[in-house]
């Protein structure tokens, strides 16, 4: 039995909170596989969390008690694990820990548990961004032991995570003022600490205290020891200073200050923004203080391909620039996100949701100078934000409000019919996603969802299959139309035949299929051969294949065919002496079998 079997066997636990995101699922299933009698509770009800707890139907050690919470399922309890966002002075919290069970939070829990090396990041914004920067780098430029990813990261189970510790592992650890909340109740803080910065947010849930949001976020250096670190900015600095002064304690850790200056310039990132420079610089010291070299450290920022959801690039659109930025979710991370990627008044922004208690009006001044249009979707935090708007002049720009069943999709047809070539869509909410979608994650999936639907739309010029022309030496390939149907896992061969028709199709069939060693499906003769001769002049076969191939890679000339396409133009490849092995050798290289 190990040592984490052994806390937690024959505990009385109680999870409140099971969720929707998969980490209290993994949380609990882990604390039922080490034995421990458990209580689920959650406000919500057993349909909503179907899903779920279907996940958890192995384990007869769970009782469930949703729809609500009972203070009884608190009382002679040996543990409650809180899950996120549950208020502090919740009159549950107060019975259990009045009744002496230990209050504990996932993050804090494998802090104390796993005893190893942990870097933990927090701050209003950029949190996840240097989080995955740091541990990218480590897994890139660090030989053995095994780099952990984990905190408030989207579907990991913090508690999951001791069946991966090594004795040589390290901990990077994504940590939001309620994770930290835990590490306060166990009196910890992470060995190198990073604060990126701190803004106002999360006021709906801080009733407006500023205070108590930096008195959790504080957790994350109030007790470290000498030997620790502290990488953060001046003006975070100074909050920390005060803040310690009135508890009474002194910042003895190693404290390193950070801005933009220590990042040289030919440090390339993919990631645009200011703000993710200082975020690079912020890993930077902290991976300085694990012990890597500036070139393994600029080495492994420069391959960082961005973090989901964070200035996320996800292609164009008719020659506009989209960008997700769903975890925007205050109004000055949107003010950072519209001018990361500002180039005069060159963004259709999509913004809105439910308010935070957190002031839009500085959104204001920023949309008047870069933003060409904005798409408003409903929410009470978009109420505010068009208060302010209707109060100055938008200089011309647009402001739409999208409603709806698919609110998201006719704000991104709305977004698509304001911009123009050069323009960039940023998809950057400034709120949160309550009451419009079940949580931000799903916000994010519907809005890339979206934008690949529309990017296939406009692709349905690649090609689907090609005609061999044995006449002029050359294959042609297919323009694939909306109608068409394709087995993917299978190849679709249509009509063949030579010029006087006395090799029939499935004949040729077979000779690829024995030199490329696939099954290839043969579909319903249909004689494209018979109507296209005309046109093509004498050809030999077409069959439909699954490379797209984007329009600008085409090199089409004005007035092409736009039925057919010359491949030997597109891949630049020769075809004076066309046979089964070219051809095997243009599925192995170009399609997917």
């Amino acid at each position: 039995m190990s040592l984490h079997q052994e806390y937690f066997k024959d505990k009385k636990i109680t999870v409140m909170g099971l969720g929707l995101l998969g980490r209290g699922v993994g949380d609990t299933a882990f604390l039922a596989e080490c034995g421990a009698e458990i209580i689920v509770t959650d406000m919500k009800s057993e349909d909503a969390l179907k899903e779920s707890i279907e996940k958890l139907s192995a384990f007869p050690n769970i009782t469930y008690r949703l729809g609500g919470h009972n203070e009884e399922d608190f009382k002679g309890r040996d543990m409650i694990l809180m899950s996120a966002g549950v208020p502090k002075d919740s009159p549950f919290i107060l019975c259990a820990r009045n009744d002496g069970a230990e209050i504990a939070m996932s993050g804090a829990l494998f802090a104390s548990l796993s005893k190893i090396p942990i870097i933990g990041i927090t701050g209003t914004r950029g949190k996840s961004t240097v989080t995955h920067m740091i541990y990218h780098v480590l897994t890139q430029m660090t030989e053995g032991g095994k780099v952990i990813l984990g905190g408030n990261v989207r579907g990991i189970s913090n508690l999951q995570l001791l069946k991966e510790v090594e004795e040589d592992s390290i901990a990077v650890m994504e940590l939001d003022s309620w994770q930290l909340q835990g590490f306060g109740e166990k009196k910890l803080s992470p060995h190198i600490s990073v604060f990126t910065n701190f803004m106002e947010d999360h006021m709906n849930y801080y009733k407006g205290n500023m205070g108590a949001y930096f008195k959790d976020k504080a957790n994350v250096f109030m007790y470290q020891d000498e030997p620790d670190t502290l990488v953060t900015t001046q003006e975070v600095l100074n909050s920390a200073e005060v803040f310690a002064r009135e508890k009474g304690f002194e910042l003895v850790q190693d404290i390193r200050l950070v801005d933009t200056s220590i990042l040289p310039d030919d440090c390339l990132l993919t990631m645009p923004g200011e703000h993710n420079r200082l975020n690079a610089a912020l890993a930077l010291e902290a991976l300085r203080a694990v012990g890597l070299t500036d070139e393994e450290i600029f080495e492994g920022l420069t391959t960082f391909p961005g973090v989901p959801g964070r200035l996320e690039y996800l292609g164009e659109i008719d020659g506009v620039k989209v960008y997700n930025d769903n975890n925007a979710t205050t109004p000055t991370a949107t003010v950072r996100g519209i001018e990361a990627v500002a180039k005069d008044k060159n963004v259709v922004l999509i913004a809105g949701g439910a308010y935070k208690e957190v002031d839009p009006s500085v959104l204001v001044s920023v949309i008047e100078k870069h933003c060409r249009a904005v798409v408003l979707l409903p929410g009470t935090g978009t109420d505010k934000l068009k208060e302010s708007l209707h109060t100055i002049p938008i200089n011309g720009n647009s402001v739409e409000s999208v409603t709806g069943g698919e609110v998201l999709l006719n704000a991104v047809k709305a977004a698509l019919a304001a911009a123009s070539a050069g323009d960039v869509i940023l998809f950057s909410p400034g709120f949160a996603s309550f009451g419009m979608f079940v949580n931000e994650y799903e916000r994010n999936d519907q809005f890339v969802a979206i934008i690949e639907q529309h990017r296939r739309a406009e692709h349905e010029f690649f090609a689907s299959g090609f005609f061999y022309n044995e006449k002029e030496k050359s294959v042609l390939l297919h323009k694939r139309d909306n109608n068409t149907k394709i087995n993917p896992n299978k190849w679709a061969f249509f009509g063949g035949g030579s010029e006087d028709g006395e090799e029939p199709v499935d004949t040729f069939v077979r000779e690829i299929e024995e030199e490329i060693g696939v099954t290839l499906g043969l579909s319903e003769a249909i004689p494209l051969c018979d109507y296209r001769n005309d046109v093509l002049g004498i050809h030999r076969h077409v069959f439909f294949v699954r490379k797209e191939i984007p329009k600008e890679e085409m090199n089409l000339q004005e007035g092409a065919d736009f039925d057919w396409v010359p491949l030997n133009t597109v891949f630049n490849l020769d075809l004076t002496d066309l046979t089964i092995k070219d051809l095997k050798f243009f599925i192995e290289k170009y399609v997917n079998v």
